[in-house]
């Protein structure tokens, strides 16, 4: 087992190639695109830590939070292991960091607000704390205010991600009542 200090970072080599140590994965990463995740298996069951849908990769960026720990993702010129990420304003078509969902904490209706009309349908996937997927949606082409009926949903904390080929947006959301 690999612990870390509070902010410390840790590189993590999606090559393919355990027998090189424990810190080579033994999967790659699909260059067009995909989806990876971080989970912690206990003796009750594994916890999701995080997840990402990625975009298509392109030669020499990597793909990355900016600021670190943020729920913003964004392609990046260089590349920093083991430090901070550092932004150059390569230009993302479309930015869904830039989603706001309202109210939270939420009773009935939750608002997905997009900052201007998704040019491209985008996934909506409502998961709760250990991982389990409770609603996977689409959200059509032009969307600029997608509303969702989570009523139904038992008190808690779930967390959001809404994705298309070229970004993600990922944050959580309190259900009242």
């Amino acid at each position: 087992m690999t612990q870390m200090p509070p902010d410390s970072y840790l590189v993590l080599w999606a090559d393919g190639q355990s027998e090189q140590g424990v810190l080579h994965l033994d999967f790659k990463l699909a260059k067009d695109g995909g989806q990876v995740g971080l989970a912690h298996s206990t003796a009750n069951g594994i916890y999701y830590i995080d997840s990402l849908r990625y975009p298509e990769q392109k030669t020499d960026y990597s793909y990355g939070r900016y600021a670190d720990g943020t729920d913003r993702w964004f392609l990046l010129a260089g590349m920093t292991p083991g430090h901070p990420n550092i932004y150059t304003e390569i230009a993302e078509t479309e930015n869904l960091s830039l989603t706001v969902l309202y109210p939270n904490p939420v009773n009935n209706i939750l608002n997905i607000a997009f900052g201007a009309p998704l040019e491209k349908p985008a996934t909506l996937i409502i998961y709760s704390v250990p991982g389990h997927e409770i609603i996977h949606k689409t959200i059509e082409t032009g969307t600029i205010l997608e509303s969702i009926d989570v009523s139904w949903l038992d008190k808690g904390i779930y967390f959001i991600t809404i994705s298309h080929e070229q970004s993600t947006f990922t944050t959580k959301i309190l259900k009242n009542y």
